[in-house]
């Protein structure tokens, strides 16, 4: 790991790690990383660079430039969480754009494999198709203000709050893969509770 601290590290060394290795979109100048300094809190945290990313091999791209780099990545939904934990100085990754599929949705099975950026709502609309659903709404249903994304939500508890008679919904999940450095791809695979 080069700078635990990312003190010096700048948004033009993270650009010029992750060109040519990334299919989706880097972000690196000014005016995008302030966009993504704010979420719903009180919080302004300045990141280094935005990904975009278009598939599970650009995560698996990112995350190792990051720990080459020695900076954190810090996934992102619709950055509804209230405490803070959509941002950060490192590499926000923006799941809301190209990985946020519905991947799979297995009624007797019991449970719906979701890209990162997967809407509850929509997640909830592929659900109700086969008689099933997850506990009660955490979040708004749709792509307004407080959205809640599936993937990306459900390893923090900011806006996802335990429901009496589902249990938490971090807890409901049956396998999130993330990619670490051996290049593993990340998958989450989310189980129904009714």
């Amino acid at each position: 790991m080069a700078n635990a601290s990312t003190g010096n590290i700048t948004p033009e060394t993270v650009g010029r790690a992750l060109r040519g290795r990334i299919a989706g979109d880097i972000l690196t100048d000014r005016f995008s990383r302030a966009a993504y300094a704010t979420a719903a809190c009180i919080y302004r945290i300045m990141p280094l660079a935005v990904v975009v990313p278009k598939n599970a091999a650009d995560v698996v791209a990112v995350v190792k430039a990051a720990g080459d780099l020695g900076v954190p990545v810090i996934p992102r939904g619709a950055g509804s969480g209230l405490c803070g934990q959509a941002l950060g100085r490192g590499i926000i990754l923006d799941f809301t754009k190209f990985m946020n599929r519905i991947l799979e949705v297995d009624g007797p099975g019991r449970f719906v494999r979701v890209q990162p950026g997967a809407v509850t709502g929509r997640v909830n609309e592929a659900l109700a198709a086969c008689g099933r659903t997850p506990g009660p709404d955490f979040a708004a249903r749709t792509r307004g203000a407080g959205r809640e994304h599936q993937g990306a939500g459900h390893d923090r508890s900011g806006t996802a709050r335990p429901e009496r008679g589902y249990g938490h919904p971090r807890r409901s999940g049956h396998q999130k893969d993330r990619p670490v450095h051996d290049g593993k791809p990340p998958r989450a695979r989310t189980a129904l509770c009714r």
